[in-house]
């Protein structure tokens, strides 16, 4: 090797050093002040109440307040954008779920003009997976079906008959009655409602025949008589409900919705930061107290590396824009 060569290939070697001793002991002094993690809703709904679950115990190991941000609005945008172009140090992270970061940039894509000032997949890196909140699909008493099967075979026969609500265009309950539709090539209306709470009320009472919702605010009306529940949106079987088929095994072969929950950073956070913040994270996952306090919101405990969060955002996001574009939702 010729001396310049050398002196170059020395000095290479040498800034590889010391960027990794520096990006080492900035991991090792993490976190040296209070960390913030927005959620893009407001006060009392799930993504709210794990953020708080995993600042608290992320303060009780760390010594460091972690304050929760909600910023609401805007179909998510407000609190995704807020996130999305943070500094990348580790001190802010953010909340993520399908909304706002798969189906809100997929009805952008493709029902709006507008274009979105963030790009979830380029803008965020993947933290920690928290879990997944499986839907409920579930009917009316009223309804004549008991099954994933009897159901498409009514909607089958009654085309455009049966109808079903969501807690909002645009949403998971939406566009996973959206996916069953095309799935299944079955013809059922879509009433949107304003909330989950308002959704639930609407199938109890029977205003609507069936629809999809969240699995903590159905159970109390499924032990009651009120609400019939078919079948869990989820890829495979639910720990709250073990009995329930998947729709999958209800008769609509390759049907998955997985609504998940997991902390992603601003791109450009130092791979030793969100190393340590997943270990942390997983760690306190695998704790009874912590488990039962999410499974008891109506959320399935799972943990994944920061490259297996990111293997399942890929496989998600291409996921939800088939369904968005298959669906023709548009932006409210």
């Amino acid at each position: 090797m010729k001396p310049l060569s050398r002196l170059i290939f020395g000095l290479m070697l040498s800034t590889a050093a010391l960027v990794y001793a520096f990006g080492y002991a900035f991991a090792q002094s993490y976190p040296s002040k209070p960390i913030t993690i927005i959620t893009p809703y407001g006060v009392g709904g799930p993504n709210d109440l794990l953020s708080r679950i995993v600042g608290q115990n992320l303060t009780e190991s760390w010594g460091q307040p972690v304050v929760v941000l909600n910023r609401g609005g805007g179909n998510t945008l407000i609190g995704t954008e807020l996130a999305a172009k943070a500094p990348a140090d580790g001190y802010t992270l953010f909340m993520g779920q399908p909304a706002s970061m798969m189906i809100v940039p997929a009805l952008y894509k493709y029902g709006s003009s507008k274009v979105l000032p963030y790009d979830t997949m380029k803008d965020f890196t993947p933290v920690a997976f928290v879990g997944i909140g499986p839907l409920l699909l579930g009917a009316h008493p009223s309804v004549p079906a008991k099954s994933v099967k009897e159901l498409v075979a009514l909607a089958k026969k009654t085309p455009g008959k049966l109808n079903y609500n969501s807690s909002g265009s645009g949403g998971t309950t939406h566009l996973s009655m959206e996916m069953l539709k095309n799935f299944a090539k079955v013809d059922i209306v879509h009433v949107p409602y304003k909330g989950g709470a308002l959704q639930i009320i609407g199938i109890v009472s029977g205003e609507v025949d069936l629809g999809f919702v969240g699995i903590a605010s159905a159970l109390p009306h499924v032990k009651a008589g009120k609400f019939r529940a078919l079948a869990i949106s989820t890829s495979s079987r639910s720990a709250a409900l073990p009995d329930l088929p998947t729709v999958a095994e209800g008769g609509v072969p390759g049907f998955g919705v997985d609504p998940w929950f997991g902390i992603v950073a601003p791109t450009g956070t130092p791979a030793e930061i969100v190393n340590k913040l997943s270990a942390e994270i997983n760690k306190f996952l695998v704790d009874p107290k912590v488990t039962q306090q999410i499974t008891r919101m109506g959320v399935d405990v799972i943990r994944k590396t920061p490259e297996g969060f990111r293997e399942f955002t890929v496989q998600q996001t291409a996921l939800w824009d088939k369904v968005v574009k298959a669906s023709g939702a548009k932006v409210d």
